[in-house]
Formats: structure tokens, sequence, C-alpha cells
């Protein structure tokens, strides 16, 4: 078999007797020389190929080395590096390229060395110890509880208008129905006591004049009713009385302590 070893950066030329005797070994020799003629010519991206592709039918120790040296040349250091790791693991490893692989990863390791982490600072816990409670200022209890009470008279008005508005609204379409069936069965109702056609359809006329009738009673009736609720709710929510008054007292004995809260609605 023949073996490639690395001299600068071409692959030494193996025996005659060798490649004949090994179709492998010529196509890696082929390569390989191919490889080291991009390389001189500058055109290191055909280099690496061709030296990869001879790596990879043969994992000879001296292409790792050719390989590492051009992807530096590309720029790829990462690339690089990774082939001089295996270069330097390699049992092919000649001692000159051996010790000019581990430099350069030794240099780019150092480069790429994260900075040492700062010590962080002592954390310092400060404990608060409730002594004892503080009363709460009898004063602020009843502001506070005034404007809540204040609060909620005036959204309940408010409430209180839209209800009685939307009941009247429903009360109004109910009467104006029932007006309208009304007429309706007036109309049906002079149907038939004008009518000299045959008594079926005269009873016909009769019944639908009482369905009629009977259902704008029933919306009248209806109507009658949700206006008395929304009359009630549009008295509530448009009454002009004041909004409640809330007092708050703090009473105190030799035992005992307590808040009294009082108020007019």
């Amino acid at each position: 078999m023949a073996v490639c070893a690395a001299l600068c950066l071409g692959i030494a030329t193996p025996s005659a007797r060798a490649a004949t005797e090994d179709p492998v070994a010529m196509r890696v020799e082929k390569l390989a020389a191919e490889g080291k003629a991009a390389y001189r010519a500058a055109d290191y991206q055909r280099a690496v190929e061709l030296f990869e592709k001879a790596y990879q039918l043969r994992q000879v120790g001296a292409l790792l080395y050719n390989i590492a040296r051009t992807y530096e040349k590309l720029g790829a250091t990462d690339k690089a590096i990774e082939r001089y790791r295996r270069y330097v693991d390699s049992t092919e490893a000649e001692p000159a390229q051996k010790a000019k692989a581990e430099a350069r990863v030794a240099a780019y390791d150092a480069a790429h060395k994260p900075p040492p982490r700062e010590p962080e600072p002592p954390r310092t816990t400060i404990v608060h110890e409730k002594l004892f409670d503080q009363p709460e200022d009898p004063a602020a209890v009843a502001r506070r509880e005034q404007e809540r009470a204040v609060s909620d008279w005036t959204v309940r008005r408010r409430r209180d208008r839209i209800v009685g508005l939307a009941l009247g609204g429903v009360g109004v379409a109910c009467a104006l129905g029932g007006l309208g069936l009304w007429v309706a069965a007036s109309k049906l109702h002079s149907q038939f006591d004008g009518s000299i056609g045959p008594e079926a359809d005269r009873l016909a006329l009769r019944s639908r004049a009482r369905t009629e009738a009977l259902i704008g009673d029933s919306l009248w009736g209806v109507a009658a009713v949700t206006a008395a609720i929304g009359g009630y709710f549009l008295y509530r929510g448009y009454h002009p009385e004041r909004p409640p008054q809330v007092q708050a007292s703090v009473l105190a004995g030799p035992r005992m302590a307590g808040l009294a809260v009082g108020g007019t609605f």
C-alpha cells in the first residue's frame, strides 16, 4: 500500500510497484498530486476538494495536514483547527508537522479562551421585622368608604337609566304592535259583519279577528308591565337624591379597640 508523507505541503510519490499493485493507492496518488498542483497555483478551493476526495479513499495522516493548511488559506479557521487536531492524534504524524500543528491549535485555543468570570459580590439579605400594627387613620378610612359609596351610587343610577330606557322602548314597541293588531282585528270584524258568503268563510274571518284581538290585548298587557317597570327604573335613575354619606369612628376601651363605620343611603 502506498504511504503519503507530508513534505512541506506536497505528498510523497509512492513507488511505481506499489501503485501498480494497489489501484486505490494510484487514485489517491493522482488526487494528491492534482491537489498539490492546485495549491501551488493558489486555487485553494479546488485543492481542498481534491485532498478531501483522496482522504475519503484512504485515511492517510499526511493528507489531514495538507487539508488543514489549505483550509487556513481559505480562511476557514475552524475547519483547519479540526483537521490539525485529528492530525496530531493520528499515529502517522511526522514530528516536524506535528509540532507545527500543535502550535497552531494552541494559538487558536488561547485566542478563543473565554475570559475568567468575575466573582459575584456577596448578597446581603435584609430582614424586615414587623414590630407592631399601626392603626389606620379613621379619616382616611371614612374618605375611602365615602368615595367607594359615591362611585357605587353613580354606577347604579347610570345602570337604572339604561334599564328604564330599554324597558320603555320595549313597551312602546309592544303598544304599537298591539295597536296594529287591534286595527287589523277591527277590519276583519267589519268584513265578517258585511260578509254574505259561505258560512265557513265568515267563521274563518271571525276566528282570525278574535285571534288578532287576543294577541293585541297580550301586547297591550306587556306594554303596560314594561312601562311600569321602566318608569320605576327611570325614577331611580333620574331622582335627585343625595349620594350616601359614610362616617367612621374609632372605638377604644381598656381591653379592646375597633372601628365603627356608618352611613345614610
